[in-house]
């Protein structure tokens, strides 16, 4: 007699928000290096702060950054993304970029590591499964 389980389930996972980006060569953002990124929440809850995870190598495939990945952090508490906005923002790269590249570098991780709101809960990601879309 062979039994067999599944981990797996019907229940369709829901996930708290989107995040989409893309390295951008800055010519829309007045010529400054950084990513490009859409966040779209998806909880009832009011955001009031994120903070980001990227990861960026250029075209031999070394690191850009000093160590492996670097945090970034915005706080929008006097303008919280409501449940279904979607916002834009721009990480400016420029004070971390040696010298500017010739091509726009391969982003390996960029996902949301934190997420706060406005209730005061604080949902964590350290593994990015929110990540880039």
């Amino acid at each position: 007699m062979i039994l067999c389980f599944s981990c797996l389930s019907n229940r369709q996972v829901s996930f708290p928000l989107i995040v989409r980006g893309e390295m951008t060569s800055g010519c829309e953002h007045g010529g400054q290096w950084g990513v490009a990124c859409t966040v779209e929440n998806r909880l009832p809850e009011r955001i009031t702060g994120m903070n980001f995870i990227l990861s960026l190598f250029d075209e031999d495939g070394e690191p850009v950054f000093a160590t492996d990945w670097m945090e970034f952090h915005f706080g929008f508490s006097e303008n919280p993304i409501e449940q279904g906005e979607e916002r834009n923002f721009f990480i400016l790269l420029d004070d971390y970029l040696e010298t500017e590249p010739d091509e726009p570098y391969l982003v390996d991780y960029f996902y949301a590591c934190r997420v706060e709101y406005e209730s005061g809960r604080v949902l964590e990601d350290p593994f990015g499964r929110y990540g880039m879309n």
